[in-house]
């Protein structure tokens, strides 16, 4: 191997001659010297010196590259893989913890009203959603004894769910996603109880009185208008309000006990309405939608006195390290957000 072709050039390496010095004043082969009489770690090697005057190319045996490089080669850097421990000062989660965060600290009524609110919507909400196939045809004036392939009773019952279910629950996510940025979680809630306990008086009284008349296509619009406002409301602002209060080691485990307690209340609304459906009288839809106004009240009430405020008072959301220490912490959080401005400026 040539010694031309093994070296890179000073001009190939981005070197002036002014700034590096290669050439070496020892003779050939000479060996580096001991420096303050200690010896290096590392073997000392030969530097190896061409001649200038010849022309020919001179084959050499050639030792590691990095040998023959200048004495100041371009620095390298070093990545040193720091490894993250993990603060000694963190609560560890255990049962004994959990049990000190929620009842000696206070904090089991949020998940109490978290899940508690969770029940009582998915009881009226899946007792209306799951079983459209069931109640929206009596709006639409649709008898079951009517003599119909399975093909049309697919597709009038698809039209008339579009029509009375599903552009309400659309439209209502969509708003819920622009309103929940800009408004309290928990009043947003609350008043999403209140209009739809006031909307299903009107549903379950209309549908009583007028379900055989020309008026059903007003309990048609409310009901649509039911479905709008769950979805503004309870049906999305409950599965946000029951991930935010908690710490992070116990925020999956209470977020579940609450969902798990929704799915508790769809079960018995299943119950409810196998009673309704089998009975064959379709006033009597009308009282069961009359009855969940108890259950809407109800929900507004735990939802203004018992459910967690996760947002300040201009309605923007609180990080979530202030929200993991408790329910404690978010009252002086509150008192303070309320105190005039000066008096804060003076203390």
């Amino acid at each position: 191997m040539q010694a031309r072709e093994y070296f890179p050039s000073q001009e190939d390496l981005g070197w002036d001659d002014g700034e590096y010095n290669t050439q070496d004043d020892s003779p050939p082969n000479a060996v580096a010297a001991e420096t303050n009489g200690e010896k290096h770690d590392q073997a000392s090697s030969a530097v190896l010196s061409l001649p200038q005057d010849q022309d020919t190319h001179h084959d050499l045996e050639l030792g590691p590259p990095a040998q023959n490089l200048p004495s100041n080669p371009i620095p390298q850097v070093e990545v040193q893989m720091v490894e993250s421990s993990e603060n000694p000062h963190q609560i560890k989660a255990s049962r004994k913890d959990f049990y000190k965060f929620l009842f000696t600290d206070g904090n089991w009524t949020d998940l109490f009203a978290t899940s508690m609110d969770w029940l009582l919507l998915d009881f009226a909400f899946y007792l209306l959603t799951v079983n459209t196939s069931k109640l929206v045809p009596g709006m639409f004036g649709q008898r079951g004894g009517e003599d119909q392939t399975p093909y049309q009773v697919l597709i009038s019952n698809e039209r008339h769910i579009m029509i009375s279910t599903s552009i309400g629950a659309v439209l209502g996510g969509a708003i819920a996603i622009k309103v929940l940025n800009s408004f309290s979680r928990r009043k947003t809630q609350m008043w999403g109880f209140i209009v739809l306990a006031a909307l299903l008086v009107v549903v379950g009284t209309l549908y009583v009185t007028l379900i055989n008349s020309e008026a059903r296509v007003t309990i048609i619009v409310l009901y649509a208008l039911c479905q709008l406002f769950f979805n503004i409301g309870p049906n999305t602002t409950t599965f946000i309000i029951a991930a935010e209060p908690f710490p992070t080691r116990y925020r999956c485990t209470c977020h579940g006990i609450a969902a798990a307690s929704g799915k508790l209340g769809s079960v018995l609304a299943q119950c409810v309405v196998h009673y309704v459906t089998e009975v064959g009288d379709e006033r009597r839809v009308g009282w069961v939608l009359i009855s969940l106004v108890v259950l809407m009240l109800a929900g507004a009430a735990l939802t203004k006195y018992v459910t967690p405020e996760t947002c300040d008072i201009r309605g923007k959301s609180r990080k979530l390290t202030d929200l993991a220490l408790g329910k404690a912490h978010r009252k002086e959080l509150e008192s303070m957000e309320r105190e005039p401005e000066g008096q804060r400026h003076r203390e």
